[in-house]
């Protein structure tokens, strides 16, 4: 959808109606004639007029002391928006909340010689509770997202924190053209504390059918019961991968294998997001195509809003929210065959990777499954970015029970995979196995440079000759460039560095290979160890590519 430059601002002045907001305070001023002109026409709010900015902030604090809501102030460009930091600063200190809206010029014009034009991005530091920057006009859905989004966070706080926010908003000419007639907007619930599961209908009222997907989680030791609880309703699905570290035998951990199969039956009629990011692409596509409402459960104040359709925002951590939902469907039992379904799906797809297994050659996918398989109990098993992360989660069957997993998804980099293996092999007693790539290998091969390195820590080398990942995502694989620019292909093996720090080598170029040298590759040792398995590139990407078109119904 293209909005062709569309003003945010009747967006942003409905959702702030819709979150309670009633008065507003405007400044007189010409670039912010689009934040004027949408709370002037849009009906339901009371827009009083104050000609100094020095003064308008005060006495929008005054207003805010006498309620306890909100109050928005308006503001044009330059000099203008300094006038607003005294009273902002009172504001802060008294924990009044204020929602500061200042119009600026576009981000190309700053330090141009552009009247009224100067850098308003965090120009309250200190004294604000949060700072935003928007573009005033939108041009795709992704914009209007994140117009909802920011806003909705911003009030959000606001009231939490019972302090001033501030949305710098850059309006590019025309700043008085037609179109602020009222719109609907999203609205976003903010939840804090849910203790009481009398609370959950307000958010899942006439939702039968409810999806628990579970991201990156540090883990709970009193998961695995009420992972087990939760398994009992029939019209609730748990879907988590390896790094959310809940029970995967008590979840759907296939679900990526599971939506090629989709169908209306699989379809929530809500979605609960607990936890951190979520590894498969196709998951969170599916997912946001979907458009159910979604209910986040978090407890910071940066709103995770990643499927675009959030309704609520829980305050609460993974733990208690999971102890309120149970509490809550223990007295709220609903009849559905939608976990019956879903559980049907995934033994369906199970059955349909295991028998395209058999049929492919020695590759990445192959050598994934045969480990999985093989791990010990009580394992730490930490999984490298780009492909390493990415196969893993097509066999979570197969891990064992006890097994803790670990990946650097907060950012997604290669870069220190091995370091942080390290590190945590260090702190540890317990038997730590990193999976990585050659190229994230060899970025960080400094990791073996120190001397706190101890015998628990394993290291398997997937060495398919570069960054195979390129081979495998649509894009850079159809590029001639793929293999100099993308792919980076290399044709180096890590004996000699694994010589140089002193540390145990094995390698192997096949299943047999692979077979002899595991036991005494795993088995205890004064230094690390290091497992370096040869995969052909470009086998391992059509296999890789060709999976999910073979278990397609």
């Amino acid at each position: 959808m293209d909005f062709n430059g569309q003003k945010s601002t009747p967006f942003i002045a409905d959702i702030l109606h819709q979150q309670g907001v009633e008065q507003v305070v405007i400044c007189p001023g010409s670039r912010n004639a689009p934040l004027t002109l949408a709370f002037a026409r849009h009906g339901k709010f009371k827009c009083l007029s104050i000609v100094d900015e020095r003064s308008a902030g005060y006495f929008a604090l005054g207003l805010a002391q006498t309620t306890g809501v909100p109050v928005v102030i308006v503001c044009t460009s330059g000099t203008a928006t300094l006038n607003l930091a005294p009273a902002i600063a009172e504001a802060f200190h008294q924990q009044i909340p204020l929602i500061v809206l200042t119009a600026d010029r576009p981000e190309s014009w700053i330090k141009q010689q552009d009247g009224q034009a100067i850098d308003q991005k965090n120009i309250y530091a200190n004294i604000i509770a949060k700072s935003y920057h928007l573009r005033g006009e939108l041009y795709c859905t992704d914009d209007l997202w994140h117009t909802e989004k920011v806003t909705n966070e911003a009030i959000h706080i606001a009231v939490a924190q019972s302090r001033p926010v501030h949305i710098n908003l850059s309006f590019a000419e025309s700043l008085y053209a037609d179109g602020f007639e009222r719109v609907n907007a999203r609205k976003i619930e903010n939840y804090i504390a849910l203790t009481d599961f009398y609370d959950w209908p307000v958010i899942l009222k006439e939702k039968k059918n409810i999806l628990i997907l579970v991201g990156q989680y540090v883990g709970h030791e009193k998961m695995p019961r009420l992972a087990k609880e939760l398994n009992e309703f029939p019209n609730v699905v748990m879907v988590a991968e390896n790094l959310s570290n809940v029970p995967l035998d008590m979840a759907i951990s296939n679900a990526t294998e599971v939506i090629c199969k989709a169908n209306e039956k699989l379809k929530p009629d809500v979605i609960i997001y607990l936890g951190g990011p979520i590894v498969s692409k196709q998951l969170k596509r599916h997912i946001a195509s979907l458009h159910v409402p979604v209910v986040r459960v978090q407890m910071n104040d940066e709103e995770v809003d990643t499927f675009q359709s959030n309704v609520a925002v829980v305050r609460q951590s993974i733990f208690d929210a999971f102890t309120t939902l149970i509490d809550y469907f223990q007295k709220n039992k609903t009849p559905s065959t939608f976990s019956a379904d879903w559980k049907l799906a995934s033994e369906n797809a199970k059955k349909l990777r295991n028998e395209y297994l058999e049929q492919i050659p020695f590759c990445d996918l192959k050598v994934f499954d045969w480990i999985s398989k093989k791990l010990p109990p009580s394992l730490v098993l930490h999984l490298g970015n780009s492909t390493p992360v990415r196969y893993a989660q097509i066999f979570n069957d197969n891990y064992p029970e006890s097994c803790y997993f670990l990946s650097n998804r907060g950012t997604s980099g290669i870069d220190g995979s091995t370091s942080t293996a390290v590190g945590f092999a260090y702190s540890t007693g317990a038997l730590n196995l990193l999976i990585t790539g050659d190229l994230a290998f060899q970025y960080d091969s400094n990791a073996f440079f120190n001397k706190h390195m101890r015998g628990n820590l394993k290291v398997i080398i997937i060495n398919n000759s570069g960054g195979n990942i390129f081979r495998v995502i649509d894009g850079p694989r159809e590029q001639k460039e793929c293999g100099d620019f993308f792919e980076t292909s290399t044709e180096h093996e890590f004996s000699n560095l694994a010589k140089h720090f002193e540390l145990n080598y094995f390698s192997a170029k096949d299943e047999k290979e692979l077979s002899e040298v595991w036991d005494s590759f795993m088995k205890g040792a004064n230094r690390p160890s290091i497992l370096e398995i040869f995969t052909d590139p470009e086998m391992s990407a059509n296999a890789f590519k060709d999976f999910y078109k073979k278990i397609q119904p």
